[in-house]
């Protein structure tokens, strides 16, 4: 599955005041990952999920298995 950065998305949706939303961003996305829906990486490493990171970050969806 393909990953993307957070900032894609919010500069596509809210071009001129991109950088106002990404607090809300990145609150989402780390409650997202601490609910294991979405994977969270800095250089291809998962990220510790106690903290915000600092720096560029990739999502990526967590593929589903089906269980029995």
């Amino acid at each position: 599955m393909a990953s993307f950065c957070p900032s894609e998305v919010v500069r596509w949706m809210y071009p001129n005041a991109w950088r106002h939303f990404m607090p809300d961003v990145h609150h989402a996305m780390m409650k997202l990952y601490r609910d294991n829906l979405i994977s969270v990486t800095q250089a291809g490493i998962e990220v510790d999920k106690n903290f915000l990171p600092k720096g560029p970050v990739r999502i990526q969806p967590i593929k589903k298995t089906n269980q029995s």
